[in-house]
């Protein structure tokens, strides 16, 4: 990006006053400006007169931004655009475009100085050119909300690029309940134990098809139970529900530590 991106020529307003004008680049300091405007014999720089004689940015045009603006503001903005990276550049062209579309030239340059700042919020997509592959691109980039992301998940008919992602999903999900289905507690582990071992989990456990969890895992993989059958969840060496309890007084002998001595 062209550090220089304005070209403007400044002058008083009077009748031979391009004897005297200015041409100053932007941005600029302060100095320079001064010098400009000593130069073009100008008292004010508000009141000055000025027009851009040169534009270095692609995507804006000389009749966005109009004659006789306020130099400050004309040197503040290009300064910001100066600043942009090149993905914020492609956001601010995306705004500008929405700019053209939805209100007359030219803009205000605080208008201008404000898009700069929130280019970052401007996603250019040039392959998305329905509703369905919009949708995909907000999937994939997890740029839904959680309530959106759950409807998405139980469409019956949905993008295709959608589709493939949940299959790979499917997939890696598959190749981790493979690798880790040998090491469920079952019937069988727990017969390698003493008899009077117990079985402990923190819960929640996927054990049947009772709960939502459950029952997606039985209709996509096959399975009735995770890391532990039913036999032993249910069964007499288990101790998993007097575990929750004791966790729940613990909780609350933790909490009446923390807050002894504390003004009720």
């Amino acid at each position: 990006m062209d550090k220089k991106i304005f070209e403007v020529e400044i002058s008083s307003g009077g009748p031979e006053s391009y004897k005297t004008s200015a041409v100053l680049t932007m941005p600029c300091t302060q100095a320079e400006l001064c010098d400009a405007l000593q130069k073009a014999r100008v008292q004010d720089v508000k009141t000055c007169r000025n027009e851009l004689t040169r534009i270095r940015y692609p995507g804006i045009t000389s009749d966005m931004i109009g004659q006789n603006v306020d130099p400050l503001e004309l040197n503040l903005l290009a300064l910001r655009l100066t600043m942009l990276g090149e993905d914020d550049r492609m956001g601010l062209d995306g705004l500008l475009q929405i700019e053209k579309e939805n209100h007359t030239t030219p803009f205000p340059l605080s208008r201008l100085i404000n898009l700069t700042f929130n280019a970052d919020i401007c996603l250019l997509a040039p392959q998305v050119s329905d509703p369905k592959e919009l949708g995909a691109l907000l999937y994939e980039g997890e740029m839904l909300s959680d309530e959106a992301m759950a409807l998405v998940d139980t469409m019956d008919v949905m993008p295709a690029s959608l589709s493939r992602e949940k299959e790979q999903l499917k997939s890696i999900y598959r190749q981790l309940i493979d690798a880790m289905l040998p090491y469920q507690v079952n019937a069988k582990a727990m017969s390698y134990a003493k008899p009077t071992a117990v079985f402990m989990h923190c819960l929640p456990a996927f054990h049947d098809l009772k709960t939502t969890i459950g029952k997606e895992v039985g209709e996509q993989y096959g399975l009735d139970s995770l890391e532990v059958t039913n036999e032993v969840f249910e069964g007499p060496q288990s101790i998993v529900f007097d575990e929750a309890e004791n966790r729940m007084h613990t909780i609350k002998a933790v909490m009446a530590a923390t807050l002894a001595g504390l003004e009720t």
